[in-house]
């Protein structure tokens, strides 16, 4: 205890004085044992007031805040969770059953059959292996529901994200789709990066963010190549529309390598974010 500590060091402070000033005089021996004798009274006093305010320190309450379970609920929020728990329900169905949700050609699984293709490589349940999270990449305060997996394959920079869905007029809506040709990442800006291919001479990239009502994919820039019908030769373009146009873009004055350089440097900015897995929702 802090005053048992505090005692120690005064009798520790009180011995080097004595041993430097010398011995007390022989006249003082009576009145030094007298206060002595007053000191362990005061030190069992002491004792027990420390003991009493140990047994104070125990019966105190825990530091932490009580919960309040009275505490409001975002109606918006539980509003976002009912209607994507049913998109969730659909898409358990999808995955325990590739074959059949591949025969529907249902428009959210356009990534499913090189999804499919990494399953079958991979070994595990498709449920163990896609997840989602519910976070508010627009900023409009309605959640989006994040379709996505982990890192599977070596071509896989991070967290690769299937689909981004989100509300208007109370229904669950598709905003974004990616697959092995159409990768879709998301960046530590909160921004999203676009890579694609459509072949050899043709490839993109590029950032964008959700609009305000999470609706519609907003480029900050895309960047593409071609083949030049003159030359042969990769061109490039830029435009901030997100099309594959050369018509509506700019065309850059930079060389393959400097194309590329553009892509690595977006590539660092890559993150992901905690995933639940399908498995726990189809339980």
């Amino acid at each position: 205890m802090k005053k048992r500590m505090i005692k120690a060091l005064l009798a520790i402070g009180t011995a080097v004085c004595v041993g430097l000033c010398g011995c007390a005089k022989d006249g003082d021996g009576d009145k030094d044992r007298n206060s002595r004798q007053e000191e362990e009274d005061d030190e069992d006093e002491d004792d027990e007031d420390d003991d009493d305010e140990d047994d104070d320190d125990r019966q105190e309450p825990s530091s932490q805040p009580p919960v309040d379970d009275d505490r409001p609920v975002d109606p918006v929020a539980e509003e976002a969770e009912a209607i994507y728990r049913e998109k969730l329900l659909e898409l358990c169905d999808s995955l325990s059953d590739m074959d059949a949700a591949l025969m529907a050609g249902e428009e959210d699984l356009y990534w499913l059959p090189d999804f499919r293709y990494v399953v079958d490589q991979v070994g595990d349940s498709p449920l163990d292996l896609v997840g989602y999270a519910i976070e508010d990449l627009s900023g409009d305060g309605v959640p989006e529901l994040i379709l996505a997996s982990e890192a599977l394959t070596e071509d896989d920079l991070g967290m690769n994200i299937h689909n981004i869905y989100t509300i208007k007029d109370g229904e669950c809506v598709l905003v974004v789709q990616g697959w092995a040709r159409n990768r879709q990442y998301l960046l530590r800006s909160g921004l999203l990066l676009n890579e694609g291919s459509s072949g050899a001479m043709s490839s993109c990239h590029g950032v964008y963010r959700l609009s305000k009502d999470g609706t519609e994919q907003e480029w900050e820039e895309f960047y593409f190549s071609e083949a030049d019908a003159a030359t042969g030769q990769m061109v490039f373009f830029l435009n901030q529309s997100g099309e594959w146009d050369p018509s509506v873009s700019e065309k850059l004055k930079i060389n393959e390598e400097q194309f590329w350089e553009i892509r690595e440097e977006y590539e660092k900015l890559i993150c992901d974010i905690p995933l639940t897995f399908l498995s726990e929702v189809c339980e």
